[in-house]
């Protein structure tokens, strides 16, 4: 199972290009988009938004704290890709995921 953060240059609307969280195991994939940002105000080493991006205090705040439950998903018992992505997202309901 493997889990990352990424900006999505393939789609774009007026917020900017979504950046999503990805849960992939055994050749499938959720995805589910999580805040938005131009190319310009994304780093790709640091997985994060750049200090000069317009709502980087909201941002900032949302992306950490996914990073952080990404990093204790190691630690939990999560089987499948939506019990993953729930947990990461904080959500009790699967059928919260649609994205």
């Amino acid at each position: 199972m493997q889990v990352r953060l990424f900006l999505m240059t393939s789609e774009e609307n007026a917020r900017g290009h979504p950046i999503k969280v990805e849960v992939s195991h055994q050749s499938k994939r959720m995805r589910k988009t999580v805040f938005y940002a131009q190319v310009e105000h994304w780093d790709i080493e640091r997985e994060m938004i750049t200090s000069n991006h317009p709502e980087y205090s909201k941002g900032v705040a949302i992306l950490l704290n996914l990073k952080l439950r990404i990093k204790s998903y190691i630690f939990s018992e999560r089987d499948t890709r939506t019990e993953v992505l729930n947990f990461i997202l904080n959500k009790k309901d699967t059928a919260e995921l649609k994205d």
